[in-house]
């Protein structure tokens, strides 16, 4: 069975909290039931003055009206046979660029403008309403382009759900498994965390780096922290061979140094923790010294 989760995400595009519904449930699923998993992700977000910018799935005017009542903003498109609607708005015929709202007692407003099609829009926004505001932007014409605000709103923060699903896609972990809570966990895991890390590295950082090196330096430092014990135990050896001979003798090996030449020891272990052993086995110095001394014979 397949599942989707909802996913809220902030304006930076970093996902913080989910919801899990399987495919039947999503079936299933009234507008009461859409409400409430809102409610349930904003639950300890309400009462602060926050906007929330939500799809046509989610938004309805009854919804609005409760989030209003939490001191809780809302923006979003809207489904023109929702409860709550305005029959006569939602129904209008308008021609291309023009705007038409309506706003209820309670402080919700729908707003409806024709671009290719008409668009529908919830708003609680004071700012949103009949207003038209340019984009920066000209058709083919050399004309100006105008939306409403409550679209121009929209379109800038659901950037950041785009961008977090963009940056999951990139060099993506996921592959074909009947199990879904499979790729549920490698998406979580290997896509959205890492994700949330590498724009906050990024965010405290003045030089900042690219998805492929933050992956890749994740990598490294997982190896070297699993190589971690088992270089103590080899540290742990050489201790106790120093406490019972403490005689050491620098040799040098036997033959042309062509064919005699050995990795140094102490080289190879510092860039195979920095930059891992395909790295290490590249460029670490090659010596023809050892240690005599030592019971492994090291090259130092």
């Amino acid at each position: 069975m397949e599942s989707n989760y909802t996913k809220y995400v902030q304006r930076l595009g970093t996902p913080i909290r989910l919801k899990f519904m399987q495919e039947k449930v999503i079936a299933r699923l009234m507008v009461g039931h859409a409400q409430k998993i809102v409610l349930h992700l904003m639950s300890d977000l309400v009462n602060s003055g926050r906007t929330l910018y939500c799809d046509n799935f989610y938004n309805s005017v009854p919804l609005a009206k409760e989030l209003l009542d939490k001191k809780t903003y809302i923006c979003g498109t809207l489904r023109k046979y929702r409860r709550g609607n305005p029959k006569d708005l939602c129904s209008s015929k308008l021609k291309k660029g023009e705007v038409n709202a309506q706003e209820n007692q309670f402080g919700v407003k729908v707003i409806i403008w024709k671009d290719k099609r008409n668009v529908l829009m919830a708003s609680t926004r004071s700012e949103d309403g009949k207003n038209l505001l340019p984009t920066g932007r000209r058709n083919r014409n050399g004309e100006r382009i105008f939306k409403p605000s409550a679209v121009l709103a929209y379109n800038s923060a659901k950037k950041g759900v785009d961008y977090s699903d963009q940056m999951s896609a990139y060099y993506t972990a996921l592959r074909k498994s009947t199990k879904w809570y499979k790729k549920v966990a490698f998406e979580l895991l290997l896509g959205t965390s890492v994700v949330n890390a590498f724009v906050i590295f990024n965010e405290l950082r003045d030089k900042k780096i690219e998805m492929i090196n933050f992956r890749e330096e994740i990598v490294n430092r997982l190896l070297a922290s699993a190589a971690a014990p088992q270089q103590l135990l080899v540290t742990a050896s050489r201790q106790h061979l120093r406490k019972k001979s403490q005689k050491h003798e620098l040799m040098q090996r036997p033959g042309p140094a062509k064919t005699s030449r050995k990795r140094c020891l102490p080289c190879y272990t510092k860039m195979s923790n920095e930059k891992g052993s395909k790295e290490a086995r590249k460029n670490s110095k090659r010596i023809v010294t050892y240690c005599n001394g030592c019971e492994e014979k090291p090259t130092i």
